[in-house]
């Protein structure tokens, strides 16, 4: 009887495989984690923006007592904080800043 050859991959082949792929995401990885820090930071900038122009169609809606509660109540934003984390604050007129913890 003859034994047929099996298709397959050796021990060895699969650890070069498994290295390789650990060297990628040794590269990779803190870069990605940078970029996504920058993203967060930048995205907090944008939201900022947004919030300062709801703030003032707010107003303009002949709204009163201005404040972060009342445009995520109202539905004018989506959230009360930026994209990292971090907690805005308006102003009476409509000027936003971030609480630094």
């Amino acid at each position: 009887m003859r034994k047929q050859k099996q298709a397959g991959f050796t021990l060895s082949e699969m650890m070069v495989v498994i290295a390789i792929i650990g060297v990628l995401l040794i590269i990779i990885l803190p870069n990605a984690l940078r970029v996504l820090d920058t993203a967060k930071a930048e995205g907090c900038s944008a939201y900022i923006k947004t919030v300062e122009t709801q703030s003032q169609l707010y107003l303009l809606d002949g709204h009163d007592n201005l404040s972060i509660d009342a445009l995520y109540d109202n539905g004018y934003i989506p959230e009360k904080t930026c994209p990292d984390g971090r907690i805005l604050i308006v102003d009476a007129n409509g000027a936003v800043s971030v609480v630094e913890d």
